[in-house]
């Protein structure tokens, strides 16, 4: 057994094989189903139970840290009759961690479609994926927001 500087045994630490993760995908799809149709229960069932919850939505007022605000939007989201479609999510996971990135669509009562991007990291707890942080962004050309190309 190896050991540390300060003499005592350091156990071994099994490498688990960074992988692509259909498992979040569909949990994804999930979420994305839920906040097109108001289920905020099926979103609290996969948001963390523990500390550490950042949701951090379009608006610039969309910063919540504590569950009953994310479940709070979900709910305000579907009655203003706002959909979600996903794009093409790419999902990852490395033991108890995973992570996705999407190019996703809002579609608005009206039928106009509005692309949104979304990162999210999770956590396995009690046996299933749940949300610790997601952040989604509609893209903005630099030029319009700080007036110059970079």
């Amino acid at each position: 057994m190896r050991q540390c500087a300060r003499g005592q045994p350091v156990a071994q630490r099994r490498e688990v094989a960074l992988q692509r993760s259909s498992e979040l995908t569909s949990v994804v799809e999930s979420i994305y189903n839920a906040l097109s149709t108001g289920d905020a229960d099926t979103v609290a069932g996969l948001l963390t139970t523990g500390d550490g919850l950042t949701f951090i939505g379009t608006d610039p007022t969309e910063w919540y840290t504590d569950r009953e605000s994310v479940l709070t939007l979900v709910r305000s989201q579907s009655g203003a009759g706002v959909k979600v479609r996903a794009g093409d999510i790419q999902a990852f996971e490395e033991g108890t961690i995973g992570w996705v990135a999407d190019k996703g669509t809002f579609i608005l009562p009206d039928g106009t479609e509005v692309p949104f991007r979304l990162t999210a990291v999770f956590r396995q707890e009690d046996g299933g994926w749940r949300m610790v942080q997601e952040h989604a962004s509609i893209a903005v050309d630099n030029e319009e927001v700080i007036g110059t190309e970079l």
